[in-house]
């Protein structure tokens, strides 16, 4: 007698129910996983916007740049006080000249309003495992309308000295200072002044 091969049999139609079982509900599980992550992220945005945390610090006298948030490691008071001395204030000085004098920038000129600066302070295992050549203490995240975000590294060998805008690094272009900048950042517009 030969055996009927036509059509499943009942081992094979639960084997396909239990894969496509199985499919389902990893696609529901992503799809959830998903979503609730989605909420975290808006969640967390709106609360960082509203309620800043404990590590933060004012910038600037008259409070028209957001405050630079310190991530990371541990900071000392006195490491924040001379972080914004020396980084924060001047950067946002340097960037809100730009609102009086174009500043040419590679060919392109412009102003951005600085939506959040942030200071994250490497372990001493991340600074360790920099290159010995180049090794910085502090990660900066800048970002500005438009999303666009600016990142560098600061305080070679955790040395703590006033930052320098890039004109002051490569020469491809001369760094314009405003009479004011001039005046309250005389160490910046020393080391940036080309010979």
């Amino acid at each position: 007698m030969g055996k009927n091969h036509k059509g499943f049999s009942v081992v094979e139609g639960l084997l396909i129910l239990v894969i496509l079982g199985m499919l389902g509900g990893v696609g529901y599980y992503v799809y959830e996983a998903q979503k609730d992550s989605d909420k975290s992220l808006s969640s967390a945005s709106q609360t960082e916007l509203q309620a800043p945390t404990e590590k933060t610090t004012t910038t600037t006298e008259t409070q028209t740049q957001p405050k630079a948030v310190f991530t990371g490691t541990s900071f000392t008071q006195n490491e924040e006080d001379e972080l914004t001395k020396k980084l924060v204030e001047p950067y946002y000085a340097y960037n809100d000249q730009d609102k009086t004098i174009k500043i040419q920038d590679k060919g392109k000129e412009g102003y951005r309003k600085i939506t959040s600066f942030s200071i994250e302070k490497y372990s001493d295992a991340e600074y360790s495992a920099q290159p010995s050549y180049a090794k910085f203490g502090y990660g900066i995240d800048v970002m500005q309308e438009g999303d666009v975000k600016t990142g560098f590294l600061f305080a070679e060998n955790r040395k703590i000295d006033w930052w320098i805008p890039e004109c002051g690094f490569n020469g491809e272009y001369e760094c314009v200072y405003s009479e004011e900048f001039k005046s309250k950042y005389p160490e910046i517009v020393k080391q940036t002044q080309q010979p």
